[in-house]
């Protein structure tokens, strides 16, 4: 079964057209189910989710009042994206699965990885690894010196950044080792 346009043609009579109609009424019905509520449902018209299917050669264009929003393939993986008005940047808004733990990492969108964990650190230089390089750069890496009632102020300092960890040991902790927890950006 498939939609027949431009029917009723000029002059043709309903009692002709009448199966035609109703075959593409129910062509209709059967393509606005996927994804939408029902006609007859309070929330008719609405969607309930939404398949976006492969973009990769077809990146839409917008005028100076739309987005689009699409799905494209980036290294071997779907991910969303959005395309800015008058056919603008396009903006990943999705990326890496998170992965939640002590040691972990995110995406954010438009391209940005956040990574965080921990690890003990002394006096002298202690390499950090992530559990994932970011793929490009890593911009900056924060840390800060876990602390107890007993112990002495102590400071990081940083060095070596590189897309997949950074250096760091700790000054003035009175030669005590420390859990350091850090966050790094990057992309």
């Amino acid at each position: 079964m498939s939609y027949t346009a431009n029917v009723p043609q000029s002059g043709q009579s309903l009692g002709t057209s009448r199966p035609i109609i109703n075959s593409n009424f129910s062509i209709i019905q059967t393509a606005f189910d996927v994804d939408h509520e029902d006609f007859n449902a309070a929330g008719a018209g609405k969607h309930k989710f939404v398949h976006l299917t492969d973009a990769s050669s077809n990146i839409p264009t917008t005028a100076a009042t739309e987005l689009a929003i699409y799905n494209k393939l980036v290294s071997g993986a779907y991910r969303i994206f959005m395309r800015q008005i008058s056919s603008g940047t396009q903006v990943q808004l999705s990326g890496r699965d998170p992965t939640i733990s002590a040691n972990g990492e995110t995406f954010l969108p438009g391209g940005l990885l956040i990574k965080w964990g921990t690890k003990l650190v002394t006096s002298s230089f202690t390499t950090f690894t992530f559990p994932t390089a970011f793929p490009n750069n890593c911009y900056s890496v924060v840390g800060t010196v876990e602390s107890t009632s007993t112990s002495t102020d102590a400071s990081l300092i940083v060095k070596s950044v590189v897309a997949a960890g950074f250096d760091a040991r700790l000054a003035d902790s009175g030669g005590t080792s420390r859990d350091v927890f850090y966050i790094a950006i990057g992309n």
